[in-house]
């Protein structure tokens, strides 16, 4: 049956035969454009993601060098507050492998 048959079949019925549009449909278009701006989004958290591990990792290096050195290792404050520096640095880098684990999928 065409158009015409419905909207007489509608208007039989006692109903408005009409053409109507929801703004929650995605067209095909919309759909792809979300698709490649949340790929988009990924690939920049991933790369902030690996960019900060980088940092800690380097960071980490740095605070490990530093507590080979004799006036550091020597002074016990110091070492304290390297160690728990070494430590919220551990516990971020956990917290980001398995963010960058989840993104690189």
């Amino acid at each position: 049956h065409d158009l015409k048959y419905w909207v007489e079949y509608c208007n039989s019925q006692g109903l408005d035969a009409g053409i109507y549009y929801n703004p929650l449909w995605l067209t095909a278009a919309a759909y792809n454009t979300n698709a490649r701006v949340k790929g988009r989004k990924r690939q920049n958290d991933l790369k902030k993601t690996e960019d900060r591990i980088a940092e800690l990792e380097d960071r980490d290096g740095v605070i490990d060098r530093l507590m080979e050195q004799e006036e550091v290792y020597t002074n016990s404050v110091r070492c304290q507050e390297l160690a728990a520096e070494k430590a919220e640095i551990a516990q971020e880098l956990e917290e980001l492998y398995e963010k960058w684990e989840e993104l690189a999928e």
